[in-house]
Protein backbone atom coordinates (compact mmCIF):
# COMPACT_ATOMS: atom_id res chain seq x y z
CA UNK A 1 0.00 0.00 0.00
CA UNK A 2 0.90 3.39 -0.79
CA UNK A 3 1.28 6.99 1.66
CA UNK A 4 -1.80 7.64 -1.01
CA UNK A 5 -3.37 4.56 -0.59
CA UNK A 6 -3.19 4.85 3.32
CA UNK A 7 -4.35 8.32 3.68
CA UNK A 8 -7.36 7.61 1.29
CA UNK A 9 -7.85 4.14 3.65
CA UNK A 10 -7.63 6.81 7.08
CA UNK A 11 -10.02 9.46 5.69
CA UNK A 12 -13.01 6.57 4.57
CA UNK A 13 -13.07 5.45 8.13
CA UNK A 14 -13.57 9.29 9.37
CA UNK A 15 -10.44 10.25 10.14
CA UNK A 16 -9.36 13.50 8.72
CA UNK A 17 -6.71 13.84 6.64
CA UNK A 18 -4.60 16.53 4.90
CA UNK A 19 -2.06 17.17 2.49
CA UNK A 20 0.26 19.51 2.93
CA UNK A 21 3.44 20.24 0.27
CA UNK A 22 4.42 16.92 0.22
CA UNK A 23 3.23 15.20 4.02
CA UNK A 24 0.13 13.73 5.01
CA UNK A 25 -0.90 14.52 8.32
CA UNK A 26 -3.77 13.59 10.64
CA UNK A 27 -5.43 16.23 12.41
CA UNK A 28 -6.42 15.33 16.06
CA UNK A 29 -9.67 17.64 17.59
CA UNK A 30 -9.04 20.28 14.56
CA UNK A 31 -5.80 21.44 16.59
CA UNK A 32 -2.95 19.03 16.44
CA UNK A 33 -1.01 17.51 13.00
CA UNK A 34 1.32 14.68 13.57
CA UNK A 35 2.47 12.85 10.27
CA UNK A 36 0.08 10.09 9.05
CA UNK A 37 3.11 8.04 8.98
CA UNK A 38 4.38 8.87 12.70
CA UNK A 39 7.18 6.47 13.13
CA UNK A 40 8.77 7.79 10.50
CA UNK A 41 11.51 10.29 10.45
CA UNK A 42 11.35 13.67 8.43
CA UNK A 43 13.45 16.42 7.28
CA UNK A 44 10.74 18.94 5.91
CA UNK A 45 10.43 22.46 4.45
CA UNK A 46 8.32 25.34 5.20
CA UNK A 47 5.97 24.18 2.51
CA UNK A 48 5.00 20.72 4.31
CA UNK A 49 3.90 22.54 7.59
CA UNK A 50 0.06 23.05 8.29
CA UNK A 51 -0.87 26.22 9.24
CA UNK A 52 -2.17 25.51 12.80
CA UNK A 53 -3.73 28.81 14.09
CA UNK A 54 -4.40 28.03 18.39
CA UNK A 55 -2.95 24.63 17.49
CA UNK A 56 0.17 22.96 17.24
CA UNK A 57 1.80 19.78 15.27
CA UNK A 58 4.80 17.32 16.06
CA UNK A 59 7.07 15.28 14.12
CA UNK A 60 10.56 13.00 14.61
CA UNK A 61 13.51 14.30 12.92
CA UNK A 62 16.75 13.12 12.61
CA UNK A 63 18.98 13.11 15.47
CA UNK A 64 21.34 15.44 14.08
CA UNK A 65 18.58 18.06 14.32
CA UNK A 66 17.50 20.50 16.57
CA UNK A 67 14.39 19.41 18.49
CA UNK A 68 11.99 20.17 21.19
CA UNK A 69 10.46 16.82 22.31
CA UNK A 70 11.05 12.62 22.12
CA UNK A 71 8.36 10.89 20.58
CA UNK A 72 7.88 7.11 22.17
CA UNK A 73 6.80 4.80 19.53
CA UNK A 74 6.39 1.05 20.23
CA UNK A 75 7.13 -0.81 17.43
CA UNK A 76 8.05 -5.40 17.27
CA UNK A 77 11.31 -4.59 14.66
CA UNK A 78 12.55 -8.53 15.18
CA UNK A 79 9.73 -9.63 12.80
CA UNK A 80 11.57 -12.24 11.08
CA UNK A 81 13.09 -13.93 13.91
CA UNK A 82 9.68 -14.77 15.79
CA UNK A 83 8.04 -17.46 16.57
CA UNK A 84 5.68 -19.19 19.37
CA UNK A 85 9.26 -20.47 20.39
CA UNK A 86 10.97 -17.00 21.51
CA UNK A 87 8.36 -16.73 23.89
CA UNK A 88 8.36 -17.25 27.68
CA UNK A 89 6.58 -20.42 28.84
CA UNK A 90 3.56 -18.75 30.66
CA UNK A 91 3.10 -17.03 27.14
CA UNK A 92 3.17 -19.77 25.01
CA UNK A 93 1.00 -21.84 27.27
CA UNK A 94 -1.79 -18.74 27.33
CA UNK A 95 -1.34 -18.70 23.40
CA UNK A 96 -2.05 -22.51 22.65
CA UNK A 97 -5.14 -22.49 25.31
CA UNK A 98 -6.91 -20.02 23.46
CA UNK A 99 -5.87 -21.78 19.99
CA UNK A 100 -8.15 -24.31 21.28
CA UNK A 101 -10.75 -21.90 21.87
CA UNK A 102 -10.06 -19.67 19.08
CA UNK A 103 -9.60 -19.78 15.27
CA UNK A 104 -7.94 -16.72 13.63
CA UNK A 105 -8.73 -16.40 9.55
CA UNK A 106 -9.01 -13.13 7.32
CA UNK A 107 -12.72 -11.70 6.94
CA UNK A 108 -13.98 -10.94 3.56
CA UNK A 109 -17.26 -11.12 3.48
CA UNK A 110 -19.39 -7.90 4.20
CA UNK A 111 -22.64 -9.16 5.69
CA UNK A 112 -20.57 -11.24 8.05
CA UNK A 113 -18.85 -8.19 9.36
CA UNK A 114 -21.58 -6.29 9.92
CA UNK A 115 -24.04 -8.72 11.38
CA UNK A 116 -21.49 -10.49 13.61
CA UNK A 117 -19.06 -7.84 13.84
CA UNK A 118 -21.20 -5.32 15.18
CA UNK A 119 -22.46 -7.03 18.51
CA UNK A 120 -18.35 -7.42 18.79
CA UNK A 121 -18.04 -3.92 18.44
CA UNK A 122 -21.00 -3.26 21.24
CA UNK A 123 -19.64 -5.58 24.19
CA UNK A 124 -16.09 -4.13 23.11
CA UNK A 125 -17.51 -0.18 23.30
CA UNK A 126 -19.33 -1.52 27.05
CA UNK A 127 -16.10 -2.93 28.60
CA UNK A 128 -14.48 -0.25 27.52
CA UNK A 129 -16.24 3.22 27.14
CA UNK A 130 -13.81 3.98 24.12
CA UNK A 131 -15.31 7.13 22.78
CA UNK A 132 -13.09 7.96 19.76
CA UNK A 133 -15.75 6.82 16.66
CA UNK A 134 -18.48 5.84 19.06
CA UNK A 135 -20.93 6.38 16.44
CA UNK A 136 -19.83 2.98 15.32
CA UNK A 137 -22.29 1.70 17.99
CA UNK A 138 -25.11 2.44 15.60
CA UNK A 139 -25.02 -0.27 13.49
CA UNK A 140 -25.65 2.04 10.27
CA UNK A 141 -22.38 3.55 11.19
CA UNK A 142 -20.58 0.49 11.55
CA UNK A 143 -21.74 -0.64 8.33
CA UNK A 144 -20.19 1.49 6.93
CA UNK A 145 -17.08 1.25 8.81
CA UNK A 146 -16.73 -2.14 7.77
CA UNK A 147 -17.18 -1.52 4.06
CA UNK A 148 -15.01 1.23 4.14
CA UNK A 149 -12.41 -1.01 5.73
CA UNK A 150 -13.38 -3.90 3.33
CA UNK A 151 -12.21 -1.46 0.58
CA UNK A 152 -9.17 -0.79 1.46
CA UNK A 153 -6.04 -2.20 -0.50
CA UNK A 154 -3.43 -4.15 1.34
CA UNK A 155 -5.54 -4.27 5.13
CA UNK A 156 -5.12 -6.86 6.57
CA UNK A 157 -8.67 -7.54 8.04
CA UNK A 158 -8.56 -10.94 10.47
CA UNK A 159 -11.67 -12.40 12.36
CA UNK A 160 -11.16 -14.55 15.44
CA UNK A 161 -13.58 -17.24 15.51
CA UNK A 162 -15.04 -19.19 18.73
CA UNK A 163 -18.27 -21.91 18.95
CA UNK A 164 -20.57 -18.52 18.66
CA UNK A 165 -18.73 -17.23 15.51
CA UNK A 166 -17.40 -13.84 15.20
CA UNK A 167 -15.80 -12.81 18.59
CA UNK A 168 -12.80 -10.92 17.72
CA UNK A 169 -11.56 -8.12 15.24
CA UNK A 170 -8.35 -7.05 13.99
CA UNK A 171 -7.59 -4.80 11.39
CA UNK A 172 -4.18 -3.88 10.37
CA UNK A 173 -2.47 -1.49 6.98
CA UNK A 174 0.86 -2.50 5.05
CA UNK A 175 2.51 0.78 4.51
CA UNK A 176 6.05 -0.07 2.61
CA UNK A 177 7.90 -2.28 4.85
CA UNK A 178 5.58 -1.94 8.19
CA UNK A 179 2.50 -3.30 9.03
CA UNK A 180 0.79 -0.54 10.99
CA UNK A 181 -1.60 -1.90 13.57
CA UNK A 182 -4.92 -0.06 13.26
CA UNK A 183 -7.11 -1.38 15.71
CA UNK A 184 -8.54 -4.44 18.03
CA UNK A 185 -11.93 -5.19 19.38
CA UNK A 186 -13.65 -8.34 20.73
CA UNK A 187 -16.39 -9.73 22.97
CA UNK A 188 -15.28 -9.62 26.69
CA UNK A 189 -15.69 -13.78 27.37
CA UNK A 190 -13.45 -14.30 24.39
CA UNK A 191 -10.56 -11.63 25.95
CA UNK A 192 -10.59 -13.21 29.00
CA UNK A 193 -9.60 -16.58 26.91
CA UNK A 194 -7.18 -15.25 25.19
CA UNK A 195 -8.27 -14.39 21.68
CA UNK A 196 -6.39 -11.02 22.13
CA UNK A 197 -2.86 -12.85 22.20
CA UNK A 198 -3.58 -15.71 19.63
CA UNK A 199 -4.80 -12.28 17.42
CA UNK A 200 -1.34 -10.67 18.26
CA UNK A 201 0.62 -13.71 17.54
CA UNK A 202 -1.23 -14.32 14.53
CA UNK A 203 -0.09 -10.86 13.31
CA UNK A 204 3.80 -11.46 14.80
CA UNK A 205 3.85 -14.99 12.24
CA UNK A 206 1.97 -13.53 9.47
CA UNK A 207 4.90 -10.65 9.41
CA UNK A 208 7.48 -13.00 9.63
CA UNK A 209 6.47 -14.76 6.98
CA UNK A 210 5.67 -11.92 4.54
CA UNK A 211 8.46 -10.68 2.45
CA UNK A 212 8.60 -6.94 2.45
CA UNK A 213 7.59 -6.54 6.44
CA UNK A 214 10.63 -5.69 7.92
CA UNK A 215 8.80 -4.28 11.31
CA UNK A 216 5.25 -3.73 13.54
CA UNK A 217 4.46 -0.33 14.53
CA UNK A 218 2.23 -1.16 17.56
CA UNK A 219 1.14 2.20 18.82
CA UNK A 220 2.30 5.41 20.68
CA UNK A 221 4.25 5.19 23.82
CA UNK A 222 2.37 6.30 26.54
CA UNK A 223 4.54 6.72 29.59
CA UNK A 224 4.02 3.06 30.88
CA UNK A 225 0.59 2.74 30.86
CA UNK A 226 -1.97 0.42 30.20
CA UNK A 227 -1.79 -1.53 27.04
CA UNK A 228 2.32 0.20 27.01
CA UNK A 229 2.93 -2.47 29.25
CA UNK A 230 0.88 -5.15 27.69
CA UNK A 231 3.15 -5.04 24.71
CA UNK A 232 6.44 -4.61 26.23
CA UNK A 233 6.35 -7.42 27.99
CA UNK A 234 5.18 -9.21 25.06
CA UNK A 235 8.51 -8.16 23.28
CA UNK A 236 7.79 -4.99 22.17
CA UNK A 237 10.58 -2.11 22.03
CA UNK A 238 9.99 1.13 22.56
CA UNK A 239 12.09 3.89 20.37
CA UNK A 240 12.60 7.24 21.16
CA UNK A 241 12.97 9.32 18.48
CA UNK A 242 14.04 13.22 18.88
CA UNK A 243 10.52 15.27 17.52
CA UNK A 244 10.07 18.95 16.58
CA UNK A 245 7.06 19.95 18.47
CA UNK A 246 5.72 23.32 17.83
CA UNK A 247 2.63 24.72 20.07
CA UNK A 248 1.03 28.04 19.74
CA UNK A 249 1.80 30.20 22.79
CA UNK A 250 -1.46 30.79 24.24
CA UNK A 251 -2.32 26.38 24.10
CA UNK A 252 1.20 25.90 25.59
CA UNK A 253 0.64 27.92 28.63
CA UNK A 254 -3.10 26.54 28.79
CA UNK A 255 -1.37 22.88 28.63
CA UNK A 256 1.42 23.34 31.29
CA UNK A 257 -1.13 24.87 33.93
CA UNK A 258 -4.34 23.19 33.06
CA UNK A 259 -3.17 19.92 31.65
CA UNK A 260 0.19 18.47 32.56
CA UNK A 261 -0.42 14.89 31.48
CA UNK A 262 -1.04 16.21 28.09
CA UNK A 263 1.92 18.31 28.27
CA UNK A 264 4.29 15.73 29.66
CA UNK A 265 2.71 13.52 26.36
CA UNK A 266 3.97 15.89 24.14
CA UNK A 267 7.28 16.54 25.22
CA UNK A 268 7.81 12.69 25.80
CA UNK A 269 9.15 13.53 29.31
CA UNK A 270 8.19 11.05 31.67
CA UNK A 271 10.60 11.11 34.58
CA UNK A 272 12.71 8.67 36.31
CA UNK A 273 10.14 5.96 36.65
CA UNK A 274 9.77 5.59 32.77
CA UNK A 275 11.26 3.88 30.20
CA UNK A 276 12.17 6.95 28.18
CA UNK A 277 14.47 7.91 31.15
CA UNK A 278 17.53 6.34 30.18
CA UNK A 279 17.20 8.22 26.08
CA UNK A 280 18.90 5.36 24.48
CA UNK A 281 17.35 4.66 20.97
CA UNK A 282 15.82 2.02 22.00
CA UNK A 283 14.50 0.20 24.96
CA UNK A 284 13.22 -4.02 25.08
CA UNK A 285 12.27 -5.49 28.24
CA UNK A 286 15.29 -6.09 30.42
CA UNK A 287 17.34 -3.36 29.91
CA UNK A 288 18.60 -0.11 31.25
CA UNK A 289 15.64 2.02 31.78
CA UNK A 290 13.12 -1.03 31.52
CA UNK A 291 13.13 -2.55 34.49
CA UNK A 292 10.06 -1.05 35.79
CA UNK A 293 8.22 -3.36 33.21
CA UNK A 294 10.14 -6.14 33.73
CA UNK A 295 10.38 -6.54 37.46
CA UNK A 296 6.54 -6.31 38.04
CA UNK A 297 5.52 -8.31 35.01
CA UNK A 298 8.16 -11.35 35.33
CA UNK A 299 5.78 -13.99 36.27
CA UNK A 300 3.76 -13.36 33.15
CA UNK A 301 6.45 -14.67 30.47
Amino acid sequence: MTVEQYAAARESVGDEIVRVGSMYWVVSKGLFYRPLLRHETYTLSDDDIPHVGLGGFQYCVPETHPSHSTMGLLVYDQVKSYSLETMGHFRRRVIKRAAKCFTIAPISDLDLLVERGHPVYLSFYKRTGYRYKSDRARRDEFGRWAKAVLGCPKVILLGGFGPSGLVAISVSYWVHRTLILSSFISETPALEKGVGELMTHTLREIASRAEGISEIFIRPFKGGVGMDNYYLIRGATLLRKPAHLYLHPATKWFLKIFSPGRNRDLSGDYGVDSPVHDRSPSCRPGQRGCANFTSKNKENN
